[in-house]
């Protein structure tokens, strides 16, 4: 069972019933998290990850999940990432289908990261803990995420 740490609520109570109130979406089904094709400068070749993303798609899967560790997020720029998104979605991958890893070291980089993914009406974001400093205590991933969660400012964020 997880409990609110400041209420001392079942938060698996009040995840189930948002779920049933259809606030929160159910994902099934399978979301493959995609490689990122790249150019010979390292940069994001963004006419190959839009034709990877179609084709895994169109092959059966229910969506895609995009600059994860398999798609070596943490080596592209808060900047290439945004560009890629934005450029995904206005070439006609369906955002309800996208999932971002918005991963970075700097809270201010999640925050940024996860606008956009909200802006683009994504399906949802996926953040990591802290990763870059070893044995990070309980409640130094507890204040990460509560950080993110206090200074993100956004009418389509759902927790």
């Amino acid at each position: 069972m997880l409990i609110d740490l400041n209420t001392g609520a079942d938060v698996n109570r009040a995840i189930h019933d948002k779920i049933s109130d259809g606030e929160l979406p159910i994902f099934t089904g399978i979301y493959a998290a995609t490689l990122t094709p790249m150019h010979e400068d390292f940069s994001c070749n963004e006419e190959e990850l839009a034709r990877h993303c179609k084709d895994l798609i169109h092959r059966g899967c229910k969506g895609v999940i995009l600059f994860g560790t398999t798609g070596e997020g943490p080596s592209f720029s808060v900047g290439e990432r945004k560009k890629a998104i934005q450029n995904l979605i206005k070439i006609g991958i369906d955002p309800q289908k996208v999932i971002i890893a918005v991963s970075c070291c700097a809270i201010e980089d999640v925050i940024n990261l996860t606008s956009v993914a909200l802006d683009q009406d994504c399906a949802a974001v996926l953040i990591a803990p802290p990763f870059f400093y070893k044995k990070v205590d309980e409640a130094g991933v507890i204040g990460f995420y509560r950080r993110i969660i206090q200074e993100m400012n956004h009418p389509k964020l759902k927790i």
